[in-house]
């Protein structure tokens, strides 16, 4: 009996020094899988835009140098969407691709400083862009900034008389697309596991260039860039 007793108790000592050692064995196995899931950030994701933009455009004819560079600027609202795929990496860090395109609705028009009898008129359509992300996230904040590429269409033209009628010149007609860098930054909120806010300013340059459209019947010069503050509001497809 005294042999069972000692038999039962060294059973019982020998499981009690066993288990916290299975269990560190069991949570360094685990830590791994845990350190390879997916961040909250991690997935593909879709959504709308809407805002302001400010396309200010500068043109200056080099035939006529006395004329000065007029400048026009067209203010409109937004509206778009966008389409993307974030990766959050082991730290706090996020990175990825993003694509938009948004539908504008802007024109604005502007005088030659010294031969004010004549001008310039410009509109905006649309506008595209392609880019990448890097973020830091914070809780279910994320940080980021983002730079690219950019196109936008619309038209740029000469007007005289000016300013009425707003009517392009014959001939003096400009580019209908232009291509440019891209580059801004902004605020992102996940407020679930799928949906996201965000609000973001993005700034786009697509001169100088050149093209010959001007009544002179020469090449001018055009500085062209465009500022959009907007809001947005995704979807995320992958859950972590």
């Amino acid at each position: 009996m005294r042999n069972l007793i000692g038999i039962a108790a060294l059973a019982t000592i020998a499981v009690l020094i066993g288990a916290p050692a299975s269990a560190a064995d069991m949570a360094l196995k685990a830590a791994p899988a845990s350190a390879a899931s997916p961040g909250l950030w991690t997935g593909l994701y879709a959504g709308v835009d809407a805002g302001y933009s400010s396309n200010k455009v500068g043109i200056f004819d080099p035939a006529a140098p006395i004329a000065g560079t007029a400048t026009a600027t067209a203010p409109t609202g937004t509206l778009g969407g966008h389409l993307g795929y974030l990766y959050q990496l082991y730290k706090p860090i996020a990175v990825g691709v993003e694509g938009d395109v948004s539908w504008l609705d802007g024109n604005g028009s502007g005088p030659f400083p010294g031969a004010p009898v004549n001008g310039i008129l410009v509109t905006n359509k649309w506008d595209s862009s392609i880019r990448g992300v890097a973020g830091v996230a914070v809780d279910r904040a994320l940080l980021y900034g983002t730079g690219g590429w950019s196109w936008s269409g619309g038209s740029m033209c000469g007007v005289a008389p000016f300013p009425a009628p707003l009517t392009c010149f014959p001939g003096s007609s400009g580019p209908g697309t232009v291509g440019g860098w891209i580059a801004g930054g902004g605020v992102a909120y996940a407020f679930t596991s799928n949906l996201i806010g965000r609000v973001e300013y993005l700034h786009a340059d697509y001169g100088p260039f050149r093209y010959n459209g001007v009544w002179t019947g020469g090449f001018v010069n055009v500085t062209d860039t465009t500022d959009t503050v907007r809001v947005g509001v995704s979807w995320k497809f992958r859950v972590p």
